[in-house]
């Protein structure tokens, strides 16, 4: 109810009496979220060791708040194991989720934090909603350029989506989509430029993972 529902302890001592008839202190009650806390530490311990083991590992962040006060939420995520921290948006922060016994890949947005991992794919789904966005553009070669991306991605998505083993079919269309982020490279327009490299770096070092 503390942590999950983020309920105060008042809320928390009213819900116990009305519903199970149990009558606890308030500061009983905070002594026994205290309690367990520190009683889950060297699960969470292990928990984070499990994190450095993944093929794949994938990381947010999202703000969080605390008494009226800004904080921010990290998550990591692979395919069996999820740890949530707290604390600053710095890149400090990351060194309590991923230590230097990872060497797997990290997907994630564009945060700077992120970027000094050298085995990195940009989440696909952030790419997708950008080359979206530009389909909308009043340039229309931008738009086009847009729609070109948003097309070459979600077809490759596809493609390894259904276990296809039809390698000419991907080199087809990797090929597709780095002659189209080549040409937005090109284009007199930032958000263009900016997909356009983000794809063509991911193609180049990246892709192996999909």
């Amino acid at each position: 109810m503390s942590v999950r529902y983020r309920m105060s302890r008042t809320k928390i001592q009213e819900f116990l009496k009305d519903w199970t008839n149990t009558e606890l202190s308030i500061g009983t009650i905070d002594r026994c979220i205290r309690e367990v806390g520190i009683a889950c530490v060297p699960v969470v311990e292990e928990l984070v060791a499990q994190l450095q083991q993944a093929d794949i590992l994938h990381l947010d962040e999202t703000h969080w708040y605390e008494s009226g006060k800004l904080h921010w939420l990290w998550v990591a995520v692979s395919t069996k194991t999820a740890v949530f921290h707290i604390g600053s948006r710095r890149k400090e922060e990351l060194s309590y989720l991923v230590t230097s016994a990872f060497i797997g890949w990290l997907i994630s947005d564009g945060y700077a934090a992120y970027r000094s991992y050298p085995k990195r794919q940009r989440c696909l789904a952030h790419l997708i909603r950008k080359a979206i966005a530009i389909t909308g553009a009043i340039n229309q070669k931008a738009a086009q350029i847009g729609q070109w991306i948003l097309d070459d991605l979600r077809a490759l998505i596809a493609t390894i989506a259904d276990a296809s083993e039809d390698n000419r079919l991907k080199s087809k269309l990797m090929a597709g989509l780095r002659r189209v982020c080549h040409l937005g490279q090109k284009a007199d327009h930032t958000f263009v430029t900016s997909l356009s490299q983000r794809n063509s770096i991911g193609i180049g070092t990246q892709w192996s993972l999909l």
